[in-house]
């Protein structure tokens, strides 16, 4: 399973960590991510992109679920 976590706070990046200890977890794609989240196993930084790009990214990489951290974020769709 391959997961998109949107937000570059601590809580995406304790997200991201757990998320990355599954064996059922390939990949853990954080946009943008921060300076710890490149050091976790199975995380890839990407750089910040609209939504549109998100959407994009998804659909190209086959993201199975997507977690949204910042509450901005939630309310913009």
């Amino acid at each position: 399973m391959k997961i998109l976590i949107v937000g570059e706070g601590a809580r995406e990046q304790a997200i991201a960590h757990k998320l990355s200890q599954s064996p059922n977890v390939e990949e853990v794609y954080l946009c943008p991510g921060n300076g710890g989240t490149r050091y976790l196993k199975k995380c890839t930084n990407l750089p910040q992109m609209t939504q549109e790009e998100l959407l994009d990214f998804s659909v190209k990489t086959g993201i199975s679920y997507t977690v949204v951290g910042p509450e901005k974020d939630l309310m913009e769709g």
